[in-house]
């Protein structure tokens, strides 16, 4: 409860040279030699998932405890994991996280709701999105979900491949239901490839751009819309949203503003309907900027003081 929260905390390793135990010498995956890494929670497919669940749990000085993710071929790192688990969890707090906060995998569906996330801040490059999801959830009905929470990043990084950026939230062949979500103070928002599902209600205040999308989820020959509602997307250089190399979205009544060195919407061979947004002013580009073989139904948006044309084809 509230009033009597349970902490993880971690001590921070006495001595650094010493190699942890996300290293094995001769082992082509444990290949990291931080002192601190290992230190985390991982919740398995195993569990009684009814009988299981997280409230008012905080998380501190955690590394990330290692996990094999077949999709990339190699170990990621996440302070709080789901393998293949859906339980319920509500108001996390994470401080101090060298990596993920949290990673879903092998199709877990966590509910995970007024939880306070942050990026990771490691030093030797294995920082992270706050959130990341792998093959997450089991269908649009199974998704992991995430609601009413904050998520805070890296005011320092900037834009570019040198510049530092990671998203807060990061989506890989993953369906997901994200909603009444507080993204800011960070380089870039979020990034969906090969996923789908929803994102609405959120607020999403970063430097550049504020919703990646890439490609599309299938459900065998079924192709799944990423719908994006009713959200408040503000950027200082980059674009609003892009679809990009088969992405199909929905966008319906968003907001989206600033983008000095982008677009609103950055569609490059993808298919988009873009219904009743509010775009502008853009001090970039264009309102919507649209290229390459793509499918796009643009109506009844208000498109107003951009840099360039309203709408680019």
């Amino acid at each position: 409860s509230a009033s009597s929260q349970i902490r993880f905390e971690w001590a921070t390793p006495a001595d650094y040279s010493v190699a942890g135990r996300c290293y094995q010498q001769g082992n082509q995956l444990l290949t990291n030699s931080d002192a601190a890494c290992g230190s985390g929670v991982i919740i398995r497919s195993t569990i009684n998932q009814a009988s299981t669940g997280f409230s008012y749990v905080s998380f501190n000085n955690a590394y990330g405890f290692p996990i094999y993710v077949q999709t990339l071929q190699s170990v990621q790192y996440g302070a709080l994991i789901f393998e293949g688990s859906s339980t319920n969890a509500d108001n996390l707090a994470f401080t101090n996280i060298n990596t993920s906060n949290v990673i879903a995998l092998d199709f877990a569906a966590p509910t995970i709701r007024d939880s306070t996330f942050t990026i990771g801040d490691d030093g030797r490059g294995y920082d992270a999105a706050a959130v990341r999801a792998y093959e997450a959830g089991a269908g649009i009905l199974s998704a992991l979900t995430i609601t009413g929470s904050t998520f805070t990043g890296n005011t320092e990084a900037q834009c570019g491949t040198q510049g530092g950026g990671r998203v807060l939230i990061y989506a890989e062949s993953s369906y997901v239901s994200l909603d009444n979500l507080d993204i800011k103070d960070n380089a870039y928002g979020l990034f969906f490839k090969g996923s789908s599902g929803s994102l609405g209600n959120t607020t999403i205040d970063v430097l550049c751009n504020a919703i990646d999308t890439n490609s599309y989820k299938t459900t065998g020959d079924f192709a799944h819309t990423l719908y994006l509602d009713n959200n408040i997307i503000s950027t200082g250089e980059g674009a609003g949203i892009t679809a990009y190399d088969g992405a199909i979205v929905t966008a319906t009544r968003n907001t989206i503003s600033g983008a000095s060195d982008g677009s609103g919407f950055g569609i490059r061979d993808s298919t988009v309907m873009a219904h009743d947004n509010i775009v502008g002013p853009i001090g970039g580009y264009n309102g919507f900027w649209v290229y390459g073989q793509s499918e796009v139904e643009i109506e009844n948006n208000t498109i107003q003081d951009t840099a360039k044309e309203p709408v680019q084809i």
